[in-house]
Formats: C-alpha cells, sequence, structure tokens
C-alpha cells in the first residue's frame, strides 16, 4: 500500500511507524491454505442463500464462529466480503464495530473505493488517536 503511495505522491504524511515489514518464515500462509470453516466433524460450513442480508447486518452464528475460530490464532487474517453496503443500514462500518464489540484487540480494515481506513477497541500504547 505505501509502494502505492509513493507512486500517487500521496505517501509524504505516512509516519514511519505505521510501517513494517515481514519476512516469509515456516508460518507463513499461502492461497493454497485458504479453507472453509470446519465443524468438529472436519465438515466444511458454508452460509445459506439469503443467510446474510441488512436485517442481521450481514452477520450469522457461522460468520461470528469463522471470527472466533479466526481469533484463537493471533496470525488470522479474515476476508469479509459479505456485505454489500457500504453507507446503508448494515454497512461495512457496522459490520467493523460489530467485530471490535466482540474482539476488542482486532483490526478492522474497510475498503470502499479507494478509500482504506481501520480501527481497533484497543489502542496501541502511546497511539490515543488509534480507535
Amino acid at each position: 500500500i505505501y509502494l502505492e503511495l509513493v507512486k500517487q505522491a500521496r505517501a509524504d504524511g505516512v509516519l514511519g511507524a505505521d510501517i513494517f515489514y515481514v519476512d516469509a518464515s515456516s508460518e507463513y500462509v499461502g492461497s493454497d491454505m485458504i479453507r472453509p470453516l470446519e465443524d468438529a466433524h472436519g465438515n466444511p460450513i458454508f452460509l445459506d442463500v439469503n443467510e446474510l442480508c441488512t436485517k442481521n447486518f450481514f452477520i450469522s452464528p457461522k460468520v461470528e464462529a469463522l471470527w472466533s475460530d479466526a481469533y484463537q490464532n493471533k496470525k488470522s487474517l479474515v476476508l469479509d466480503a459479505t456485505t454489500s453496503a457500504v453507507t446503508a443500514n448494515g454497512n461495512i462500518y457496522q459490520k467493523a464495530r460489530r467485530l471490535l464489540d466482540k474482539f476488542r484487540d482486532a483490526i478492522a480494515v474497510c475498503v470502499s473505493g479507494s478509500k482504506i481506513e481501520w480501527c481497533t477497541s484497543t489502542p496501541l500504547p502511546g497511539r490515543p488517536n488509534d480507535k
């Protein structure tokens, strides 16, 4: 992301402390490891048609189970592309807030067009504006 901002001449306001690099290690998980949530018997769990809607903020017990499963591994990344609304009821920001209400030290990243925002319920020490 930072290199793209440099290309667009928009990186001047990015603080060095906000940039971090990681080297792939033996713990690296590639796209070949992407898999659906599984039940106790190893059967994949998929969403049902119309299970997610604005009324439930696109959150169902299956979505919450996925969040809980990911939360067990602090290196997890969950890509949630189940919300079609950006500003309407049940939007990506409301869903992110529900995630943070449940998992206070998680980080939610919302991408809407060219706008990328992140938030957490537990700011880093010395960074009270991280909320």
